[in-house]
């Protein structure tokens, strides 16, 4: 119920809430009073109301408030949103009211940092700080800080901005089998876990984390059910990315190789550790032995997670069964695996000019006869 009431010398509205809060505001003129009275009445008919105790909050406030609300993220996902949000966001809305953020404003942070002189952001990257400033503004909306989010359209979309290709996208690269091999044996005593990846695709946060008691070498099979994630220097054990366990089965000329790694380990040491047991670096094996090993081998420059790649592109060519594939990489949708990691080798390319040149000469023989 909304009423407008001289009171002294000015005009006062009351009415409730949306949540049964009886408010009140003065105006000077009944004009005045009358304009709040129709909009605060469309507002909590519409749905649109927000609360004015909360007009004050910048960006930052709510920021802390949303992150809160991230809690059962994993560590490594928070750590890349609290990147976003340091490097992208708060620069330029970190002190701005929330109920200040305009359409325009937005429209400028993005341009700018995409097109502007000092422009040195990926189009990737202003699209990702984009949507997590969005994600915020969403939040503000659902505690009814806001009545609209200025980041999306009127249909509720983003309002993504096209903006010129800065990225560049880095080719994948996989490794036939020979240069797999090279590879693995340039790496020593880390020969197994370079096979490990480029034949079943096991992801660097789950190799780090296998566990003696995770291999059952007599059935030939290996247990994915946690990893290790670094995070500011520090390592975070958690469940698969998927959330689920998964059960890969071992090429079988890997068994001796891992049966020696843990003969005489306790069941929860780290299947592939430092000297000292600890968990490995990314960034130390990287200097210390991939890229030596690459040198050596005499292969193409890869990143560990090309073996990966490796491992799906070289088992669908040999005719694997895409969904056994994508079971195999911890995929729940094979069409994922396809369009992600089915990368065709060069040589695959000649085989099949192989075979429609076959079906050409086979019709011409027949021609001729």
């Amino acid at each position: 119920m909304m009423s407008v009431t001289k009171r002294g010398k000015s005009w006062e509205v009351r009415y409730r809430d949306s949540q049964g809060v009886h408010r009140s505001k003065a105006f000077r003129t009944q004009a005045s009073a009358k304009k709040y009275e129709r909009a605060m009445t469309d507002a909590l008919e519409l749905g649109s109301w927000t609360n004015p105790d909360f007009g004050h909050l910048t960006v930052s406030q709510v920021n802390a408030e949303f992150m809160k609300s991230k809690s059962n993220l994993k560590p490594k996902s928070i750590a890349a949103l609290e990147s976003t949000w340091r490097c992208h966001i708060e620069p330029r809305f970190g002190k701005v009211k929330i109920s200040k953020i305009t359409v325009r404003d937005i429209h400028h942070w993005v341009t700018s940092s995409a097109m502007g002189e000092d422009a040195s952001v990926s189009s990737g990257r202003i699209i990702k700080a984009l949507t997590q400033l969005s994600q915020i503004l969403d939040f503000a909306v659902d505690m009814q800080y806001l009545s609209k989010n200025p980041a999306r359209k009127s249909d509720g979309t983003l309002s993504k901005i096209s903006l010129p290709k800065t990225d560049k996208t880095r080719p994948v690269i996989t490794l036939s089998t020979e240069e797999l091999k090279r590879l693995s044996k340039e790496c020593g005593e880390y020969q197994s876990l370079i096979l490990l990846s480029g034949t079943i695709g096991l992801r660097w946060a789950e190799i780090v984390g296998l566990q003696a008691q995770d291999l059952d070498l007599e059935s030939g099979n290996l247990m994915v059910t946690r990893t290790l994630s670094e995070v500011n220097g520090y390592f975070h054990e958690s469940t698969p990315k998927s959330g689920q366990t998964r059960v890969v089965s071992i090429p079988s000329f890997l068994i001796p190789m891992l049966k020696e790694l843990v003969n005489g380990v306790k069941d929860t040491d780290l299947v592939f550790s430092t000297k000292k047991g600890t968990p490995l670096l990314n960034s130390n094996f990287k200097r210390s032995v991939l890229n030596p090993a690459i040198k050596r081998a005499g292969v193409p420059r890869i990143t560990f997670h090309d073996l990966r790649h490796t491992a799906a592109t070289n088992a669908i060519s040999k005719g694997a069964n895409p969904v056994l594939v994508a079971g195999m990489l911890g995929h729940s949708d094979p069409s994922l695996t396809l369009r992600r990691y089915a990368h065709y080798l060069p040589a695959d390319q000649k085989n099949l000019a192989s075979l429609i040149s076959d079906d050409f000469l086979v019709e011409k023989a027949i021609s001729i006869i």
